[in-house]
């Protein structure tokens, strides 16, 4: 059999995902946590029981962010991937970290634990920082391709 009569199948020419390795498939559930972080309170002040979760406009944002997280996550582009991880991830931990400063402001920094930041907030700054782990690992791939 010759070269010209061989058929290539068309799944054996394209790429399979993840494209880039396991940086682009961590990426993907850590876009996943950053909208599970959205979903839980932000904010539980202990003796009433109250629970908050974000602001509209903090949720919206954050809710952009995980969308650009997994944006990197299914990108063929390898700079496309990286831009993408490192907007989603600097805009969670940004909105995040700006969250828990007006969450510790309004609690005094409570010896007691009457009042603390919820479990939400923190779920998005870890996943946050992962995006932003694995946007450098993606950046070391492109520096060594």
């Amino acid at each position: 059999m010759t070269k010209a009569t061989q058929k290539r199948s068309p799944s054996a020419e394209r790429p399979r995902w993840p494209y880039f390795g396991p940086p682009q498939k961590r990426l993907l559930f850590a876009g996943f946590g950053i909208w599970i972080g959205t979903a839980l309170p932000w904010f539980v002040f202990r003796p009433l029981g109250v629970t908050r979760y974000a602001s509209p406009l903090a949720a919206s944002w954050i809710l952009w962010a995980g969308l650009m997280a997994l944006a990197g996550a299914i990108a063929r582009w390898r700079m496309v991937a990286l831009v993408s991880a490192l907007m989603g991830g600097g805009t969670a931990l940004y909105i995040g970290f700006w969250q828990m400063l007006l969450i510790l402001q309004r609690c005094g920094f409570d010896t007691g634990l009457r009042c603390f930041p919820g479990p939400g907030v923190v779920v998005v700054q870890v996943t946050a920082a992962v995006v932003l782990f694995q946007a450098w690992r993606l950046f070391q791939g492109l520096r060594s391709s």
